[in-house]
Parts: C-alpha cells; sequence; structure tokens
C-alpha cells in the first residue's frame, strides 16, 4: 500500500536526524510523475521512484542545493522509502560532495572494476536498467545502487573517515592498486558518515534536464526480488518442477540448502528460492566465504539473491545526543538487505559432497516420536485421502497398511500435522477456506513446504504427489499477490519450529531407555511394537492384507493412549 504525503514526510524527518545535512535539500512527494512535471512526465519513466536534480535555487527566501523528488505510487513501503533515499542523498548528492576532478576519478574507478566479482553485480543490475546511457552516468549508479544498504550503524566510528580517505586516495588519485569491493565499501561509509557529521557540503551543482537517475532512455527498474522469485515459481509450477512438486528420496542428496560456513540451513523464501535454482549440491555461500577456505567462484558464474532482516536499535538522535530508552525501541525499524550467494557447484576448490544417509530405522522412529510428542488426535480408517478437520481437531490418516512403505507414510503424517498446527489453540492461522478457494490453497501451500523442511529435518524425503491439484490455485494466487509465497515460507518455518520444540518437550520428559523401541501412535498398553517399524511396508495385496491383520490384533485392547486414538 502506497504512502501518504504525511507518512513520507514524517519518514523522512526521522531519516535527516541521521542526516541533518539534507536539509539544504528540498523534498517533493507527490504521487505520479504527472503530478510532479506535468507536461514534462514523458521524459521520466513512470515507474521512477525518485530523482535527484542538484541544481541550486532559492524558494521563499531559503536557498536549497538540489531537490529530489519522490513518486508515492511507487514507493512500496515506509522500508522501501528509506532505501531511495539513501539511494538519492548518500549516493546521487554524496557523490557531489567530491570536486569535480574527484568525481570523476571515483567513476572512472569503477568502470575500470567492472569485474571485480564484489563489483561486478551491481553492474550487472545497472547494466540491464540503464542500457544506453553514458558509462559515467552507469558508474554513478553503481555507487547509488551499493549505497541504499548503507544504514548509520554502518559508518559510526572515528576511523570511518581516515580509512575511506586513504581508500580513495591509493585506488582513485594514486592508482597504487586495483579498486575492490572494499575500497568501495570504505569511501561510501566516508561519504555517508561526512553527511551526517555535516563535514561533508556540496561542491559539485551539475545541471541536467531531468532527474539525475532516471533518464528518458533509461530501462525500467529491476522488478523487486518478490516479483522476480514469483515468475520463476509460477514458470516451474506450469512445469512440475518447482521445488515442492520435485519427489527426492532420503538417500538423495536433495537436502535443504546449507551454507557451508555457518553449518545453518537458509530458511524461509530463502530455501524456495534456492531449491528453485534446479542444483544438486545443497550447499551455498558468499563470494567471500568460499575465498576464505581457498575456494574460488568460477568465472562468469552468476550468483544468486538471497534476503535477511536487520534490526539496528536507533541509539542516537540527529544531534548525536543518546535518545531515552523507552525511545529507542519505538524507532527500531525493520529493515531487508540482500547478499548474493554462490552453489558449490559453481566454485572450485570445495571438498565433494558427503554421501548422504540411507533411511534407516532411527530415522522412521524419530517420524514416530514426533507423531507422539505433538499430542495430535491422529486416528486411521480404510479410505484414500488424509484429512485435518479443524472443527474436530482430529486428523484421519489411511491405514498404515495402505501405505507401499513407511516413509510415505509419515511424510503423510507430517503434512496434516503441518495443518493441525493452525488450529486456533496453537499457531493460530485461518483454516476457514473452503476446498478449492484462495485461502484453502494457501494453507496447502503452507503444509506443503513444511512437509518438505520436515522430511529434510527428519531425512524421510519428500513425496509431492498427493497435492497436485492446488497447482492451478497456487499459479493464480502468486499471479495476484507475488508475496504470497514469502509468507507461506515463513508459515512453514513456524510449523517446523512450533514442532521441533514439541518433540524437545517430549523428549525431556520422556526419555528413550536403551534398547528401547518407539511406540507406534495409537498402540495401547501391552500391544506388540509398531508395525510401522518392524514389518516391511510392502505394495502387494496379500502383504497389505497381511499388515491390516496386523493393525488389527494390535489395536483390540484398550485403543485409546496419550489421547491419540487409531
Amino acid at each position: 500500500m502506497a504512502l501518504t504525503n504525511e507518512e513520507a514526510k514524517i519518514l523522512t524527518t526521522r531519516f535527516l536526524r541521521d542526516y541533518p545535512v539534507a536539509s539544504n535539500i528540498a523534498f517533493k512527494f507527490r504521487n505520479t510523475t504527472a503530478e510532479l512535471y506535468g507536461e514534462n512526465a514523458y521524459k521520466v519513466p513512470a515507474t521512477m521512484k525518485a530523482g535527484y536534480m542538484a541544481t541550486e535555487f532559492s524558494f521563499a527566501g531559503r536557498v536549497y542545493q538540489g531537490q529530489i523528488d519522490v513518486v508515492l505510487s511507487n514507493i512500496e513501503n515506509a522500508h522501501d522509502l528509506i532505501v531511495t533515499l539513501r539511494h538519492e542523498l548518500i549516493g546521487h548528492y554524496g557523490l557531489n560532495t567530491f570536486s569535480e576532478a574527484e568525481k570523476s576519478a571515483v567513476l572512472e574507478s569503477l568502470i575500470e572494476a567492472k569485474n571485480e566479482p564484489h563489483i561486478q553485480p551491481l553492474w550487472e543490475v545497472v547494466s540491464e536498467r540503464y542500457e544506453g546511457l553514458p558509462l559515467l552516468h552507469q558508474a554513478e549508479e553503481v555507487f547509488a545502487l551499493h549505497v541504499e544498504d548503507t544504514a548509520p550503524m554502518h559508518h559510526r566510528g572515528p576511523a570511518v573517515a581516515e580509512l575511506g580517505s586513504a581508500a580513495f586516495n591509493e585506488v582513485c588519485l594514486n592508482k597504487e592498486r586495483p579498486f575492490t569491493g572494499n575500497d568501495l565499501k570504505l569511501i561510501s561509509n566516508m561519504v555517508a558518515q561526512g553527511i551526517s557529521d555535516q563535514s561533508r557540503p556540496q561542491q559539485n551543482f551539475p545541471k541536467y534536464e531531468t532527474p539525475y537517475h532516471q533518464i528518458k532512455d533509461a530501462k525500467e527498474p529491476k522488478q523487486p526480488f518478490s516479483q522476480q522469485v514469483a515468475e520463476r515459481l509460477i514458470k516451474q509450477l506450469e512445469e512440475g518442477t518447482a521445488p515442492w512438486q520435485r519427489p527426492w528420496g532420503a538417500a538423495s542428496n536433495g537436502g535443504l540448502p546449507t551454507n557451508p560456513t555457518s553449518g545453518n540451513r537458509y530458511k524461509g523464501i530463502n530455501v524456495v528460492n534456492l531449491l528453485s535454482q534446479g542444483r544438486d549440491d545443497p550447499r551455498w555461500m558468499t563470494y567471500k566465504q568460499a575465498e576464505a577456505v581457498g575456494a574460488q567462484v568460477r568465472k562468469g558464474e552468476k550468483g544468486t539473491s538471497i534476503q535477511f532482516w536487520s534490526f539496528p536499535d536507533r541509539e542516537k538522535q540527529g544531534d548525536g545526543k543518546p535518545l531515552p530508552a523507552e525511545e529507542q525501541s519505538k524507532q527500531r525499524v525493520p529493515f531487508v538487505r540482500y547478499s548474493t550467494v554462490f552453489n558449490a557447484e559453481q566454485i572450485d576448490g570445495l571438498p565433494p559432497l558427503p554421501p548422504a544417509k540411507q533411511q534407516s530405522w532411527e530415522t522412521l522412529e524419530r517420524a514416530e516420536r514426533l507423531l507422539l510428542a505433538s499430542g495430535a488426535r491422529i486416528d486411521h480408517a480404510d479410505q484414500e485421502r488424509a484429512v485435518y478437520f479443524p472443527v474436530a481437531d482430529r486428523i484421519l490418516l489411511p491405514n498404515k497398511s495402505q501405505f507401499p512403505e513407511a516413509g510415505k507414510y509419515y511424510a503423510t503424517a507430517l503434512h496434516e500435522l503441518g495443518h493441525w498446527t493452525g488450529h486456533e489453540t496453537r499457531l493460530a492461522r485461518d483454516l476457514s477456506g473452503a476446498k478449492g478457494g484462495p485461502s484453502y490453497a494457501v494453507e496447502e501451500l503452507r503444509a506443503e513446504i513444511s512437509s518438505m523442511i520436515m522430511g529434510a529435518e527428519i531425512g524421510l524425503g519428500h513425496d509431492p504427489s498427493n497435492h497436485v491439484a492446488y497447482v492451478a490455485s497456487w499459479i493464480a494466487e502468486l499471479k495476484k499477490d507475488p508475496t504470497v509465497v514469502f509468507k507461506a515460507a515463513a508459515d512453514a518455518e513456524k510449523i517446523q519450529t512450533f514442532l521441533l520444540q514439541k518433540e524437545l518437550d517430549y523428549n525431556i520428559k520422556n526419555p528413550l531407555k536403551p534398547n528401547e523401541q518407539v511406540k507406534a501412535v495409537g498402540m495401547a498398553a501391552g500391544a506388540p511394537s509398531s508395525p510401522n517399524i518392524t514389518t516391511p511396508y510392502a505394495a502387494g495385496k496379500e502383504a497389505r492384507a497381511q499388515a491390516t491383520l496386523m493393525n488389527a490384533a494390535a489395536a483390540k485392547p484398550a485403543l485409546i493412549s496419550r489421547g491419540l486414538r487409531v
């Protein structure tokens, strides 16, 4: 939802507390480019978010050193406005705090460093977005794009100006060594701090007929991250190759994307986005992380974007004085950041991927114990479909004998357990949607992603064959709202966290003794051990019939155990 003029002014006023020198810049907020430029609106793209004019002018007896125009209908939210203001103020205005010769030296150095690994991704975006513009103009856009991620906490400290000045002199003026991504960081932090502490006044006043970063012939801005991910998934859904549509066995290397440096797996939308790249190796890392272990990203390889959120505390006011403690939390504004990672298949020098672990009885025992730990009521019947009934708060599964193998039974059970977590007494999701409706389809998407994640966590693998009926609905929802898969992936992580916490609590209260087997869900005291664990699943009619008799025999005593019923 677009910001109102008043909301934009309030956010900009807060932004200027960190960059008070910008009080010499006029800010103009309008809903459309037509409202900003009238008959000259054709000179800028209708999708532009903001533009910077460096011309000095007077208005109402006051002298301004430039103007930043903001098109509110193209601003997605508060964070998007802050990023846009950084682009214009720290980027374009900041470069004009250099002398004309110094500014040219910075831009020429950026051009020379087009193929530097940390700078190349910026050039790729700018070259596509501003194809046909002079290189110096594109270089300025590279600088402005880089500083979009520059928050006040990145340029605080006594050494910022000294380090930035040293880098500028070494690589831009004296050409003592090649320009690197770290030099760009040091120089941009120096500029941002100078704007913040008012030590860098504007020295350049270039004149342009249109706002600098959105010139008539420039390409429209690159699609938002959410739109890029959604369009790729729509195409894959139509082809049947979306991450949660692809089956993979427990013994495959189809594990979830993991960072080998931290040992942590990627979460939320990053799981879906990285899986959608179609790589067989689950290891993903940044260029620097590969370099740190003596590996090297191959020349020409393109990275994949991931996003993550930062929640910096704002500790100081615009005058540098500390904010009261109660105000710090109020002004803690989360903002999204992006990074580029490469798959192990794109990197030379990494050790080979270890063989995947085969599914074991321990895997199945853990799945059985997780069902017990949940406390869910799970019933079985001679039917073809599995279902969760929110009103009765009950899961109904086909008989265990109807499954060709144990892994498929537990994968199905975990999918329904994902729905079970949405009950109003647990994670309280909206489960009221009618079958075939949009909210029903989105809930199925949550459960499918969560079962994919849980399957990898436990080692069961993933079988999407029962959910092909929802493909058309998923495509429709993604076309309507590209962020729906982001929300579903975030909910899937909450589902996993909830279930694993249930498992942990249960294991603390009910530790397994040595050589003790887990009793199946619904097994009565004194009944035989779970047929799921001790008897192989088979596809033949005779074997299934025999397993049915075993299930029935095991269920004849009292059927109630820990609130679960077979």
